[in-house]
C-alpha cells in the first residue's frame, strides 16, 4: 500500500477527565490522574507517525491530551486549536451523573439515549446547531490535502464527525461514540473514484 495514495485521519477522544461519570459538556474540566497516564500512552502511539496536522478542541481535557502528542513532534506538526470541536453543551445536565439525570429527567433521558438528534436537553445546545457546527468543520477537514491528520476531541463530537465522514445514519450515533483515550483510524484511497473514507481500525 503506497501511503502517497492514502489519507489517514486519527480520531482521538480525550483521556479521562476529573469529572468522569458525569455529563461534562462545556465544563472545562482537566484530566484526572488516570487520564494523565492515558494521555501519555496516546502521545507514545504517535511517536513514529508523521502527523502533518492536528486539530484539537480548546477545552482543557483535549488540550492536555493533545500536548502529549505534541511532546513527540518537535515542531514537525501543525497544531490547530478550535472551539468548533467542543462537545455539545449539556445545559442543565452538566455536572450531574448519569444516574442523577435518569432519576430527575427519566422520560427525557430515555429519549436522549434512543434518539439524541431529536432530543432537546434543558438549556443545552440544540442538536441541529451542534450538527451544523460539526458539518462546517467536516467540510474544512475534507478540503485539507494533508496525508496524516489527527483530531483530538470529545465523545459526541467524534461520533458525529465519524458519521459524517463515513456517510452513516444518525441512528448510529451511539455506535460511533468512542471511549476515553481511544484512537479510531479512518482512511481514504485518493485514487478511488468514490473518494470515501473507510473505517480502518
Amino acid at each position: 500500500m503506497d501511503p502517497n495514495f492514502f489519507q489517514t485521519i486519527y480520531l482521538i477522544r480525550h483521556a479521562e477527565s476529573a469529572m468522569a461519570g458525569c455529563y461534562c459538556g462545556s465544563i472545562d474540566a482537566p484530566l484526572s490522574k488516570k487520564g494523565e497516564r492515558q494521555a501519555k500512552k496516546v502521545g507514545e502511539f504517535f511517536k513514529t507517525i508523521p502527523l502533518e496536522v492536528c486539530y484539537f478542541s480548546d477545552l482543557k481535557r483535549t488540550s492536555q491530551t493533545c500536548q502529549e502528542i505534541k511532546e513527540h513532534k518537535n515542531g514537525s506538526t501543525l497544531f490547530i486549536k478550535t472551539p468548533a470541536l467542543r462537545e455539545i453543551s449539556f445545559g442543565a445536565w452538566e455536572g450531574h451523573t448519569f444516574q442523577e439525570i435518569s432519576k430527575e429527567w427519566p422520560k427525557l433521558y430515555k429519549n436522549w439515549i434512543q434518539s439524541p438528534q431529536t432530543t432537546q436537553i434543558p438549556k443545552g445546545e440544540p442538536f441541529p446547531k451542534f450538527e451544523k457546527r460539526i458539518k462546517i468543520f467536516s467540510k474544512i477537514l475534507q478540503k485539507n490535502s494533508s496525508k496524516e491528520i489527527a483530531i483530538v476531541a470529545h465523545g459526541g463530537t467524534l461520533a458525529l464527525l465519524t458519521i459524517l465522514l463515513l456517510k452513516k445514519s444518525m441512528k448510529e450515533f451511539w455506535k460511533w461514540a468512542p471511549e476515553c483515550a481511544s484512537i479510531t483510524i479512518l482512511e481514504k484511497n485518493l485514487k478511488d473514484k468514490n473518494n470515501k473514507f473507510k473505517w480502518a481500525k
